[in-house]
């Protein structure tokens, strides 16, 4: 056996740009190892072990002990290499200076064991020392209080700007990383707001004026943002002036529909506040239609709607940018969904405005400043910058980031939507049904701020929960009682669209 060890050594690679490097553990040494401390033990248990007994345990001893440095050295590689380019950062070293501090004691054992191990890469050998367990095992302690200390830095920034909870942990370390260069949020604008792509930035301070979508449409923010402070901050500003400027731009887009000709109204004005306003004054002429003459009212009404549709297909067949033709396309299958429930007024007779037929339909009011709209739009389109949150469950889904995941939404009012939620394991169910109850109880209390998995969070009473799931398929699971009795069942039917 001792023959065996003699061509084992480590294989040590330079990593990354660091100066220093890993070491690879071939599998022929991890089953050595193995084979040989069942190998020892099976001699440990022989009745002619006598005149070899104390070799045997001697060799029984460094085998355990270089399993035990090995495991030890592993699992400080991991732990090294995931925190090293996060503290190789000036600007997490001087966040979070006590925790810069535990990793750069670690990080010089680090290289000074590796340049030994380089000079000297006999596995037996270099293993063979009780000093270098010792080290290791602090090594691990050090840089797991490090990762907790990180994990509860995390937490502190997404409590501040909440839509931080749908990034995953690296994503939000590497905007940390970088908080001298705010285009760094550029490519996690997507996870945070729903349909936005990007934000204009120019100039040395990254003036911040406009948002883009990821079709390129532009809507301009009322006032142009700097990015002074901290990122959480900031982003804040950013969310708060994105809702300030679509409210601003229907505003003005409620106010033009008014005097501009219908197509040159659709064409000028970003597709939401298009969308939007067209509704909007659909809502109005519909009740105008009933009020003034009831059915003989919406039949009239009917008639401009067809005429309106007309000229909407004569105008697409212009010469249009792909982007307008994308926003004419929507607004027409908007409007033919419109005249078709039209259609449905007159065929019940509705001469009242409180009558059921147009009670049950989606209607779009604008009142005191804000823009009032009904659930199914919310889910189909962003509007006045509220995020819905499309999530496509799977097995491996924990409680844990079912937690963050409902940290983010109640704090941002966003609204969510978990595509076969029954795909989940049934325990992990459990845990999200006594989630979910806790979320619901603050809401209809109405609190402000309530306690949620050990951390006092804002809540947002606007948020909102849905889920779908197909009942039957191999892998999935019944629903617990008390998670059912927090849904209200819809049966989904082909649309009428």
């Amino acid at each position: 056996m001792v023959e065996a060890w003699a061509p084992i050594e480590f294989d040590v690679v330079a990593y990354r740009t660091t100066g220093t490097s890993v070491v690879k553990v071939s599998d022929e040494c991890n089953t050595l190892l193995d084979d040989h401390i069942v190998l020892t033990q099976q001699f440990s248990f022989s009745p002619h072990k006598g005149p070899f007994e104390t070799r045997i345990t001697d060799w029984e001893t460094k085998l355990r002990l270089v399993q035990e440095v090995l495991s030890e050295w592993l699992a400080c590689q991991r732990n090294w290499m995931y925190l090293q380019p996060i503290f190789d950062s000036e600007d997490i070293q001087r966040q979070l200076p006590a925790e810069a501090k535990r990793f750069s004691a670690v990080d010089k054992l680090w290289r000074k064991t590796i340049k030994a191990v380089t000079a000297a890469p006999h596995v037996l050998t270099f293993c063979d020392d009780d000093a270098l367990l010792t080290a290791w095992s602090s090594a691990n302690e050090e840089l797991e209080r490090v990762q907790k200390n990180l994990a509860d830095y995390l937490e502190t920034k997404r409590a501040a700007f909440a839509r931080f909870y749908f990034l995953s942990n690296d994503e939000l370390i590497s905007i940390l990383s970088q908080t001298k260069d705010p285009n760094a949020v550029q490519p996690h604008l997507r996870k945070c707001f729903e349909a936005i792509h990007s934000i204009t930035m120019t100039g040395e301070q990254c003036e911040m004026s406009d948002m883009i979508s990821a079709e390129k449409e532009v809507m301009p923010f009322d006032t142009p943002l700097q990015p002074k402070g901290s990122v959480e901050l900031w982003m804040g500003e950013i969310e708060t002036t994105m809702r300030r400027s679509v409210r601003k731009e229907t505003e003005t887009g409620i106010a033009d529909y008014k005097v501009q000709a219908r197509g040159d109204f659709m064409k000028s004005h970003a597709s939401m506040v298009a969308i939007s306003v067209s509704q909007l004054d659909w809502t109005s002429c519909v009740e105008l239609a009933i009020s003034d003459g009831g059915c003989d009212g919406v039949r009239q009404y009917l008639e401009t709607m067809v005429a309106q549709l007309k000229e909407l297909s004569l105008l697409v067949r212009t010469k249009l940018s792909k982007l307008q033709s994308k926003v004419m396309s929507a607004i027409i299958v908007m409007e033919l969904h419109a005249r078709d429930v039209v259609e449905r007024l007159i065929e019940a007779g509705v001469s009242r405005t409180g009558d059921f037929e147009w009670v049950s339909q989606l209607r779009y009011y604008w009142e005191e400043r804000e823009s009032r709209f009904g659930p199914i739009n919310m889910l189909v389109r962003m509007v006045q910058s509220k995020q819905c949150v499309v999530f496509n469950c799977s097995d491996g889904l924990d409680y844990k980031a079912m937690g963050k995941f409902f940290k983010g939404l109640s704090t941002a009012g966003a609204w969510a939507c978990f595509d076969e939620f029954n795909r989940i394991d049934i325990e992990v169910l459990s845990v999200i049904a006594q989630q979910m109850l806790n979320i619901q109880s603050a809401i209809i209390q109405e609190k402000e701020i309530f306690e949620f998995e050990g951390s006092q969070i804002r809540l947002d009473p606007t948020t909102a929960t849905f889920i779908t799931m197909n009942p039957g398929y191999a892998g999935r699971t019944e629903l617990p009682d008390n998670l059912k009795a927090l849904f209200r069942p819809m049966a989904m039917m082909a649309p009428t669209l």
